[in-house]
């Protein structure tokens, strides 16, 4: 879950225990790696949700 500025966002995404990650802080192309070999995740799946995947391992 990004943050977009609107602040009625805030309390919400807390409430459903969104973790705030800055689009531009992701990590290169090694953490992509490192969740398409620890994860596997779908063909379909986007890059963003595999650098948050590898960050978080």
């Amino acid at each position: 879950m990004t943050w977009t500025g609107a602040i009625w966002e805030v309390p919400y995404n807390y409430a459903c225990y969104y973790i705030p990650v800055a689009i531009s802080e992701l990590g290169s192309r090694d953490v992509v790696t490192t969740a398409e070999n620890h994860f596997q995740p779908a063909v379909g799946t986007c890059s963003m949700v595999k650098a948050v995947l590898g960050e978080l391992y």
